[in-house]
């Protein structure tokens, strides 16, 4: 699993013109707003992408992600397959500290986004905290997807399970929310869980597929047992 991941930091400024691009080289991911400062309606419009001119930060993770996948060491024939999903997100940051919101949304093409009101929480934790909900909710993704294709209830156990081999030996393991993260950006994961409830949607998938192989281990014995010898 590759994650490419590119952010920066919006601030606002007096001043009406540029300065020299010694001053902007120093201060490698901030960006600053020259005149008006950026409100609602530039985030709505980062969120809603589609102008060609819009900032495009993803575009910068996808190129990383691209030179990776396109490496001829890359071993081929993964078990897994999977398209990509992509987090496209904005927090507000700055003034007394507050309970974080949050407004996430699962948008067309594999595109998700996610707003943020975030108090006094630094820019680079927000981006690991992004990050993680980047990672947890392909994870699901995909999961949901090896679940519709396994065709549980239409085609044979067997083949039902077979389908799901990959899905136990290289996802179950990797569902951690939140371990890396600490302070208010746990507090960021809780407001998830309310709503859309990952966790909650990753347990139920997984007793499913784990009572399949009960059940299948079972029918297996039984039969075993009822073969003539």
């Amino acid at each position: 699993m590759v994650q490419g991941s590119a952010h920066a930091h919006i601030t606002a400024t007096d001043r009406t013109h540029r300065l020299p691009w010694s001053h902007y080289l120093a201060q490698p991911g901030t960006l600053e707003a020259v005149g008006r400062a950026p409100g609602p309606g530039a985030t709505t419009a980062f969120l809603a992408g589609g102008d060609r001119d819009a900032l495009d930060l993803g575009a910068i993770a996808a190129r990383v992600v691209d030179r990776l996948q396109g490496d001829e060491q890359l071993e081929r024939g993964s078990p897994v397959k999977a398209a990509r999903t992509k987090l496209r997100w904005a927090a507000w940051t700055g003034g007394e500290p507050v309970p974080p919101r949050v407004e996430f949304r699962v948008e067309p093409r594999g595109l998700r986004t996610l707003l943020l009101h975030a108090g006094d929480v630094p820019v680079d934790g927000l981006a690991a905290l992004c990050e993680d909900i980047a990672v947890h909710d392909w994870l699901l993704t995909v999961l949901i997807d090896l679940v519709r294709k396994s065709a549980l209830g239409v085609t044979d156990r067997r083949t039902a399970i077979d389908r799901l081999l990959p899905a136990i030996d290289y996802l179950l393991h990797l569902w951690m929310p939140a371990a890396r993260l600490t302070g208010d950006l746990v507090g960021v994961w809780q407001a998830l869980e309310a709503r859309p409830g990952f966790t909650r949607q990753w347990e139920t998938l997984v007793r499913r597929i784990r009572d399949q192989l009960s059940i299948g281990a079972v029918t297996a014995l039984a039969a075993h047992r009822a073969a003539p010898r």
